[in-house]
């Protein structure tokens, strides 16, 4: 999905995929699942596991050799589905089995979609 958000933002202009942008997207899907965690404790500070998520953006993920953009956008997209999936699996509304087939389904869809554009396009 970061790298899809890249490419949508650059439109012709930038010929890269990396796999650094799935990485910054890890780091988005553990910041929103140390919020998921967070969230069901009474007092917390809830914005604690998004500035971290932010600072490893900030020091890892920025340099004058980097794109800063891709690093971006796969943190968003981690984070946003972090915070849309994370809650769902925790509730036991996916379990088990069913969650497991469903995520590769749609991993997989992504995947094949993100090549046949690539295919399409050149």
């Amino acid at each position: 999905l970061g790298n899809f958000l890249n490419a949508l933002f650059y439109a012709s202009a930038h010929h890269s995929i990396g796999a650094s942008t799935a990485v910054f997207a890890a780091v988005g899907l553990l910041a929103a699942a140390q919020f998921s965690a967070r969230f069901r404790l009474p007092r917390t500070r809830l914005w604690i596991p998004f500035a971290a998520g932010l600072g490893l953006l900030a020091m890892l993920g920025s340099s004058e050799r980097t794109d800063v953009m891709a690093h971006l956008f796969g943190f968003s997209a981690g984070l946003s589905v972090g915070v849309v999936a994370l809650p769902a699996l925790t509730r036991d509304l996916l379990a088990g089995k069913i969650a497991g087939r469903l995520l590769t389904a749609i991993s997989f869809f992504i995947m094949v979609a993100a090549w046949g554009r690539a295919l399409l396009s050149s």
